[in-house]
């Protein structure tokens, strides 16, 4: 689910009306959680299981790590178990492929990942709290409907940025509600303003400029002048999408 799509405002508005209205914390929280995961499998709903995977894995490990401090085999299962599905779904399909190249096989029988969005976040922030635990700069978590919610928070989910542990399970056992006044006075807000109109760059420019004769030297600049602004356009969004991000989670409280 994109941040500029009609689902995603459809989706936010019904999290921030119940964080509203709901009267129980418990309530609040467990709604967020859920609003996470139909963010994130609203794509692929089958990747809500690898999420919920690694969030166990980092859970346990932090009991295991409380129980028995200083454990190098926990640490070692909680910082391997994460990084291995990591490299998996990002590097497996690269080394099959060059290996075929390398042999002179057929790659159309090869292995073909689909690369779950933004793994590399959720992956790295569970290893955060797994090292940390390890370190013992972060108290253990004993309830796994927050430490998912920590895993899964939607607004930096998949456009970051990584959230520490000591920083995020903490704000969750304060009773913070929305306020109108927050919500209309947030600055921040006016990430949405500066995304959208870089959210949709004119799909046609490269293909009718490649379509026209590059032995004109106009054109061959406009050729360059129009891959540097959709890139700058794409680096914009993402910056202003990390702004917006920053701004939902603002106003939840």
């Amino acid at each position: 689910m994109s941040f500029v799509s009609v689902a995603f405002f459809v989706l936010f508005a019904l999290t921030l009306a119940a964080q509203w209205l709901l009267p129980s914390r418990r309530l609040r929280q467990l709604t967020l959680l859920a609003a996470s995961y139909v963010f994130y499998g609203w794509w692929d709903w089958r990747f809500c299981f690898l999420m919920l995977f690694l969030t166990a894995v980092a859970f346990f490990t932090g009991l295991r790590l409380e129980k028995k401090p200083g454990s190098r085999p926990a640490l070692a299962l909680g910082v391997t178990v994460p990084l291995a599905v990591l490299f998996f779904f990002k590097y497996m399909g690269f080394f099959v492929d060059s290996f075929c190249a390398l042999f002179g096989l057929n790659p159309a029988g090869a292995l073909r990942i689909l690369l779950p969005v933004g793994i590399s976040f959720y992956t790295f922030q569970s290893l955060s709290y797994t090292i940390d635990a390890y370190r013992g700069k972060v108290a253990i978590s004993h309830d796994f409907c927050k430490f998912a919610l920590y895993i899964a928070f939607f607004p930096q989910l998949v456009a970051g940025p990584i959230v520490k542990a000591a920083d995020f399970l903490p704000q969750l056992e304060e009773d913070r509600r929305p306020t109108g006044s927050g919500v209309a006075q947030e600055g921040r807000c006016t990430g949405y303003r500066k995304n959208l109109p870089a959210a949709w760059p004119d799909p046609d420019r490269g293909s009718r400029v490649l379509h026209q004769s590059v032995r004109h030297l106009v054109v061959l600049w406009r050729r360059v002048r129009g891959r540097h602004d959709r890139v700058y356009l794409c680096l914009r969004q993402h910056q202003k999408g990390c702004q917006a991000a920053g701004g939902q989670a603002h106003r939840k409280g």
